[in-house]
């Protein structure tokens, strides 16, 4: 019985579709020295828009989606576990960055996925 235990358990994290990888929070040091640079990189967000976003030293932010010249302008910092971003006249947001291997997943407030970043 317990056999059949162990290898249903087994087959059930091999097949969830679960990383390979465990996700790790960033500070939010590692979040500034990683995407504060003023450098370009990739967001998807959840809703599946791709976005060349650039979140510059100065607190200044900009997202351009891909097929697009028309950029939306704003302002993040970093906040106690993550950072927070305000885009156009909308309300400012807060978000953890957890990062699996190479990719890296924006959660809200919730937990919710907002989006997938990637540099």
């Amino acid at each position: 019985m317990r056999a059949r235990v162990g290898f249903l358990m087994l087959a059930l994290i091999c097949c969830s579709g679960l990383p390979a990888v465990a996700a790790n929070p960033l500070s939010p040091q590692e979040i500034k020295a990683t995407f504060g640079t003023g450098d370009v990189f990739t967001a998807t967000s959840s809703g599946g828009t791709v976005y060349h976003m650039v979140l510059k030293p100065d607190g200044s932010a900009s997202r351009t989606p891909k097929n697009s010249r028309a950029a939306v302008v704003g302002t993040w910092r970093l906040s106690d576990n993550g950072y927070c971003s305000t885009w156009g006249k909308n309300p400012e947001s807060c978000y953890t960055i957890q990062q699996s291997g190479t990719k890296y997943t924006v959660l809200d407030k919730k937990g919710s996925v907002a989006a997938h970043w990637s540099k």
